[in-house]
């Protein structure tokens, strides 16, 4: 049975996400980018603020290399 919000019932009351995991890793992936691309926006002084942007955008970069080599799992 389809539900209409993009589940599968299973038969036994459970739902299962219809989502594919490509696509889930692909709108992940562009969420991190913009993210990063913000806080490297931020990142452009010497504050706290700027500072704590810039550690946040290294931290999302090294995300998405793991990604990127394989070593993150999409779930």
């Amino acid at each position: 049975m389809q539900a209409t919000d993009g589940t599968t019932s299973t038969g036994e009351g459970t739902l299962r996400s219809g989502v594919d995991p490509e696509r889930r890793r692909q709108a992940w992936r562009r969420i991190v980018t913009r993210q990063l691309a913000c806080l490297c926006a931020r990142a452009q002084g010497s504050d706290p603020a700027a500072r704590d942007a810039a550690a946040r955008a290294a931290r999302l970069a090294a995300l998405l290399e793991r990604d990127e080599n394989g070593a993150l799992y999409a779930r």
